[in-house]
């Protein structure tokens, strides 16, 4: 996950979180993620087609090139075939017995 202290988007959530529930734990910033691409895929569909079509709908939304959300993890899109189109990695090291984010180098980050 991305160091949330860093992430002035997730910082809001990170407070709003912890009050209720106390320190992050697991995937909660990703499943906040994952319903958010879900109520903006909802929205875009097209509404004066049935119901019946809201899952093929949806998927249809996700895979369309235009389709992106800026989570809390940053941007989100999808490739056409439903595989994570931006893939962010992070790796950490324990220093002094805490655990911190090791920085990209200067010609290594994402493409």
């Amino acid at each position: 996950a991305p160091p949330w202290n860093d992430n002035p988007r997730a910082k809001g959530f990170v407070d709003e979180f912890t009050k209720k529930y106390g320190p992050i734990k697991g995937f909660s910033p990703l499943g906040y993620d994952a319903s958010q691409v879900l109520m903006e895929a909802l929205r875009r569909v097209d509404k004066s087609k049935p119901p019946t079509d809201l899952r093929k709908q949806v998927i249809q939304v996700l895979h369309t090139p235009a389709f992106t959300v800026q989570g809390l993890i940053g941007t989100i899109r999808f490739r056409p075939n439903g595989d994570n189109a931006v893939e962010n990695t992070y790796f950490y090291q324990v220093v002094n017995g805490q655990f911190s984010v090791v920085k990209a180098e200067e010609g290594q980050k994402d493409k």
